[in-house]
């Protein structure tokens, strides 16, 4: 399968392509490749940015600025944050289901 970039959207969005059935609809970015580009493009990350998790306790979205997460070098899976009582945890990748920037809705996964 070949994925090609087509910008769409600001660039959340990439085309996906393969030999059999051609291109089809657009698919959202992996949120690995969203939290990079944070990372590494400065002027895309002058920005505030909420990260939305789904929380398995309370069955509800969480949404935390992304100054208040961390990322050990060590884990490429999951974030970490400390609660209001100072008591860190580690959330997956895979359960975040929206990022925002500056406000708007930029990533979104509904499962």
């Amino acid at each position: 399968m070949t994925h090609l970039h087509i910008p769409l959207l600001d660039d959340y969005y990439y085309v996906q392509c393969n030999f059999f059935t051609g291109c089809g609809r657009n698919f959202m970015i992996p949120i690995y490749q969203l939290l990079n580009r944070i990372h590494w493009d400065d002027d895309f990350a002058k920005a505030d940015f909420v990260i939305g998790f789904f929380d398995r306790v309370s069955h509800e979205i969480v949404r935390l600025p992304l100054q208040e997460i961390y990322f050990e070098k060590s884990d490429h899976y999951f974030f970490h944050f400390l609660d209001k009582y100072g008591e860190e945890h580690g959330v997956p990748l895979h359960r975040i289901k929206e990022v925002t920037r500056n406000g708007e809705l930029v990533w979104h996964r509904e499962h």
